[in-house]
């Protein structure tokens, strides 16, 4: 993996997707809205060429590999003046029709809800990693921190550690007090 993208923490960023492009690096973990954009930039860079990139089952091992995927949350406000009717809007927009039509970037709230899913021949590891893997179709994490905050701090950590920009116990102290920040 080039040394500059070692801290990098957006999966749709030019400065991930172009190394892949380049044969440049192997792999990476993404989600399919960023393997879709990725599609998209080799069909424009190659058109006459077969897509040569393969999705798979992450964390994958000897016994079943579980995932906190499952697509993005609706939620009804519990203090709403109209829940029949935002709960009406709710059930239009998870609707077979809406998901085919529109929701075609991410995955689906609802388990049930991937058999509308047109899935490409590259993405049949998303197909085998939402329907036999995800343990929870409900939130994966809830406490007093943002959990994207947190993976950022961890990534850029990481990232830095790795690419010689700090030392590993710099790297751990800075994610120790960011997280106690964030904590509070």
């Amino acid at each position: 993996m080039p040394k500059e993208i070692l801290s990098q923490n957006t999966s749709r960023d030019p400065n991930a997707i172009q190394p892949l492009l380049d044969d440049k690096q192997a792999m990476t973990i993404m989600p399919i809205a960023a393997v879709r954009s990725l599609v998209d930039g080799y069909r424009q860079s190659y058109p006459n060429k077969q897509i040569p990139f393969e999705t798979g089952v992450t964390p994958a091992g000897t016994t079943k590999a579980l995932t906190h995927l499952g697509g993005r949350t609706l939620v009804v406000n519990s203090s709403t003046k109209h829940p029949k009717h935002a709960w009406l809007l709710l059930k239009h927009l998870i609707s077979p029709q809406i998901l085919k039509k529109y929701y075609t970037k991410q995955m689906p709230a609802n388990k049930s809800d991937l058999a509308f899913v047109d899935f490409a021949e590259y993405e049949k590891g998303f197909a085998k990693q939402d329907a036999d893997h995800t343990r929870s179709w409900r939130p994966y994490a809830r406490g007093p921190a943002p959990i994207g905050q947190i993976r950022n701090t961890l990534c850029r950590s990481f990232g830095s550690a790795i690419s010689g920009q700090k030392t590993s116990k710099e790297a751990a102290q800075t994610i120790l007090k960011e997280v106690s920040r964030l904590m509070k």
